[in-house]
């Protein structure tokens, strides 16, 4: 008696047809190839280009596993030719090194220069000075003039500054100087978060456009409590769902819930849009369905992600971006095109006042820093809160987000007008500290014009 013989055929999980076109990039779904007939997936149930890609304006939902727990970001650098791994932070607005960092290393430190740190829940700290430095990046031999600001009980030994990583190009061009390994702790994926954010990046939440503070150092998405509600997400309350974030000094604070299943998406979402998971009337059960994002991919115009958002109250800017969103899908350079500069409140003037913090999240079980509170003492000085640059700040930050969802044809019109708007009020500013003398940091010229980065200079080596 014959042996009986097996073929297996595959067949499009779509359509169901045997056609394969091993050509084709493979199916989104399950792994195999894509069918040669439809060019489908059940996922995707569009036509695709011969690259792979979608050629209309349906969203991909997808998914960034969370890495961070057990990876993250440093560059090596040098600072007065001592080797140290430094922290690439976004959203901090000094150059920071811990006090104990320096104290190891007999660095001198310059005790009358003082900076006051706000942190993002209104809180101060007090710097106890600074350090001028060499600084170079490892394999480089261009030394740039560094003034690093000395915070005791600092959460990382080197921050750098989001302009000084901005002026030395290193998310776009010379990103190979940030390297990506294991950590020995899950503690050690950090979260960076700003008062006052330099930079933000224009992007849309279930529909709703928000310009978000893209923080590198980032454990997890944070959104204020008020934005929360007022786009009427759903907080989750349960105890259970609550962390506890650790700013740069040390001190912590406990969140008021998480929300769930949240669509983000690069650029600005068109005028009445319905995010992805409402268009397409997906659950969150289904949500949690969702095709898993291949880290280190470039993120493209339709590219949809489904994000936990913790809920902070208080917070100084609507939306705070992880480290994993960004890296995991290379925002830097492919969604170039929606990150602008803040025109608000200038981050540092003279080593005076400026807005940073760096945040952990931390396990309940975790202790170290379960003795330091966030002090409720506020500084002598008029609060950051009734300054009239703040103020002003807030309300371009309110204007920017009111032009970016009025149709294309009148944004021009709208830009120009509040463009007049913020020189008026930069020529009163300026004649009112002309009489009083200048008390407060003022706030960014409007024009266009370029980077510089705080305290750095570039000395030939």
């Amino acid at each position: 008696m014959a042996k009986k013989r097996y073929i297996y055929v595959w067949r499009c999980c779509a359509c169901g047809s045997s056609g394969i076109r091993l050509q084709d990039p493979s199916c989104l779904h399950c792994g195999t190839a894509r069918c040669g007939n439809c060019q489908t997936t059940k996922v995707q149930s569009q036509n695709l280009g011969t690259s792979g890609y979608p050629t209309d304006d349906k969203h991909t939902l997808s998914r960034i596993t969370n890495p961070h727990r057990h990876y993250e970001h440093w560059i090596p650098a040098y600072i007065n030719g001592i080797k140290v791994t430094a922290f690439p932070d976004n959203c901090s607005a000094l150059n920071i090194v811990s006090e104990d960092f320096t104290n190891r290393n007999k660095l001198i430190i310059d005790r009358t220069k003082l900076t006051t740190i706000h942190l993002p829940n209104g809180d101060t700290k007090k710097s106890s000075g600074s350090l001028k430095s060499k600084f170079r990046f490892n394999r480089e031999k261009t030394l740039f003039d560094l003034v690093f600001t000395v915070l005791p009980n600092c959460v990382c030994s080197v921050v750098l500054s989001s302009d000084f990583l901005r002026v030395t190009k290193t998310f776009t061009t010379y990103k190979s100087r940030i390297q990506r390994g294991r950590t020995l702790s899950r503690l050690r994926p950090r979260v960076c978060l700003q008062g006052s954010p330099k930079q933000q990046v224009l992007g849309s939440i279930n529909g709703h456009s928000v310009s978000a503070s893209p923080d590198t150092g980032s454990d997890v998405n944070v959104i204020s409590k008020g934005y929360a509600e007022s786009i009427q997400l759903k907080i989750d309350t349960n105890p259970n769902a609550m962390e506890t974030i650790v700013f740069i000094d040390g001190s912590t604070t406990t969140t008021c819930g998480i929300v769930y299943d949240v669509e983000w998406k690069f650029g600005s979402a068109p005028t009445r849009a319905a995010s992805a998971l409402q268009a397409r009337g997906i659950s969150q059960k289904l949500a949690k369905n969702v095709l898993d994002w291949e880290y280190g991919s470039d993120a493209r115009r339709n590219s949809a992600f489904i994000c936990n958002f913790y809920v902070l109250e208080n917070l100084c800017c609507p939306i705070i971006l992880n480290a994993d969103l960004l890296y995991g899908t290379n925002a830097f350079t492919a969604c170039a095109e929606h990150f602008h500069d803040n025109e608000g409140v200038s981050l540092i003037e003279e080593l005076e006042s400026a807005d940073v913090c760096v945040m952990k999240k931390t396990p309940k079980r975790w202790g170290i820093f379960s003795r330091t509170k966030t002090s409720n003492c506020r500084p002598q000085n008029t609060p950051i809160s009734s300054r009239p640059e703040v103020n002003e700040a807030q309300m371009r930050m309110h204007e920017l987000d009111r032009i970016n969802a009025l149709p294309l044809h009148k944004q021009a019109a709208a830009h120009e007008a509040e463009r007049l708007r913020q020189r008026q009020w930069a020529l009163n500013n300026s004649t009112q500290n002309s009489q009083t003398g200048p008390q407060q940091p003022a706030l960014q010229s409007t024009l266009p014009q370029a980077a510089s980065g705080p305290n750095a200079q570039i000395t030939s080596s």
